[in-house]
């Protein structure tokens, strides 16, 4: 969970905003995840949710979720 929410600031860092905000979604709804790990997602989430409308946060939100680890193990984080 530690590594997805990193992939998540790199994914901001790259313009990617609405994906990332889906990553820490998960990462903040994951039982596997550390306190430390999902108040850090948390966080970020706060920061990101400014620079997109309410909507497409609400969305990124709501499929991150939904989503569960394995799809993002597979390499699927990166695609838009």
């Amino acid at each position: 969970m530690e590594a997805l929410a990193g992939v998540a600031e790199l994914l901001s860092k790259d313009g990617k905003v609405e994906k990332a905000l889906e990553l820490l979604a998960m990462v903040a709804e994951q039982e596997a995840s550390w306190r430390e790990t999902k108040d850090r997602a948390v966080a970020f989430l706060a920061e990101l949710e400014a620079e997109l409308p309410p909507e497409v946060v609400s969305a990124a939100k709501k499929r991150g979720r939904k989503r569960n680890t394995g799809g993002y193990s597979r390499g699927t984080a990166g695609r838009a």
